[in-house]
């Protein structure tokens, strides 16, 4: 994303958004400053018992990276290891819940730290935790979610994303595109926090831009992929939804591929989906990158916090709408990035207090 801007083109390369050492350190003072991250003084961090260099953390992906962009959390991950100098490693799951389980198991016995990438089951992963506490876990969502069992692991961090901020943007940029009778629709995963955040922002966000759009809203109970999102697009299209939303992780790229072939609008989220074609019209996305070369750094340095989040909004530049499509008109991109302002302010504002 742009300095100072939560409505960034696409296409920035992954090298450049890569934070030296010194520019982590200022990002965890500000993040502390503005969020009230205190983890000295909650004792909530733990204490390094040996040189940085031997430390051991693995990364667990459910499938390897699209190739055509890169993963912002293997990224994360590698500008940490590169900068400090620690060993690393990353495995898959091989795409079924199964082989994910076990592969972060595996890595459990082996690492000091294991990052989890995003998953298809947080339940499960919660309850594959609880069987190492000697392990520090980083986990892709809310230690708070009610989906999950984390209440009491003092070994688990996550991450809370404003979400309903984050999709507050995507919606009201797809409130903005469309005319007359056409409808706007979400397609979401498993009910999550982060799923429903981001669905309550996108369906306000929509109707701030326009008041009486009808906003359609299914979850499918699943961030795997199958056919389940694609079926419930073309239902939604066939509903006389114009843009589809997706908030459903792997899955939800059929519910994208549906809405290309189609020659309607979608908007990506978590990463900036351009590569799908001219129909995107832009990514709600979250900065896992940025995220996650803070939390492995603050471990490396014994100041990650146990059984709490690390929190990112617009403020803290962890979130923020990437507007791809060119088709997007600059009118519009102007009145998305007047509200991006103003919802920024407010952060700040709050984070002031």
């Amino acid at each position: 994303m742009l300095p100072g801007s939560a409505v960034a083109p696409a296409g920035r390369p992954a090298r450049s958004r890569r934070l030296a050492i010194l520019g982590i350190a200022a990002l965890f003072l500000r993040i502390a400053a503005t969020v009230g991250i205190l983890i000295a003084a909650a004792g909530g961090g733990h204490s390094r018992q040996r040189p940085i260099a031997s430390l051991r953390i693995a990364l667990v992906a459910d499938v390897p990276p699209n190739p055509t962009y890169a993963s912002p959390t293997i990224e994360g991950l590698r500008a940490a290891a590169q900068n400090l100098g620690f060993r690393t490693r990353i495995l898959y799951g091989g795409g079924a819940l199964r082989g994910f389980l076990r592969k972060i198991a595996a890595a459990a016995r082996t690492s000091d730290l294991v990052v989890v990438d995003a998953t298809p089951d947080l339940e499960a992963v919660s309850r594959l935790t609880r069987r190492f506490p000697g392990t520090r876990f980083l986990v892709p969502d809310s230690v708070s979610d009610p989906l999950a069992s984390f209440a009491g692991q003092r070994n688990v961090t996550g991450f809370n994303f404003d979400d309903r901020e984050n999709g507050y943007l995507g919606g009201y940029l797809a409130g903005l595109m469309t005319h007359g009778d056409e409808a706007v629709s979400a397609v979401g995963g498993q009910p999550t926090d982060a799923v429903r955040g981001l669905i309550g922002g996108f369906t306000a966000g929509a109707r701030a831009a326009r008041p009486r759009i009808r906003v359609l809203v299914h979850y499918t109970g699943t961030f795997l992929t199958d056919n389940r999102c694609e079926a419930t697009a073309n239902r939604q299209l066939d509903r006389g939804s114009w843009v589809v939303f997706d908030a459903a992780g792997a899955c939800g790229l059929r519910a994208l591929q549906a809405v290309v072939v189609r020659g309607h609008w979608g908007v990506g989220v978590d990463n900036d989906m351009s590569y799908l074609g001219p129909q995107i019209l832009g990514s709600v996305v979250k900065q896992f990158e940025r995220a996650n070369q803070l939390a492995v750094t603050l471990f490396a340095y014994g100041q990650l916090p146990g059984g709490k989040d690390l929190r990112l909004d617009l403020a803290s530049d962890g979130i923020g709408l990437v507007v791809s499509s060119d088709r997007v008109p600059p009118t519009v991109r102007a009145k998305v990035e007047k509200v991006a302002a103003k919802l920024r302010a407010r952060d700040q504002a709050r984070d002031a207090r």
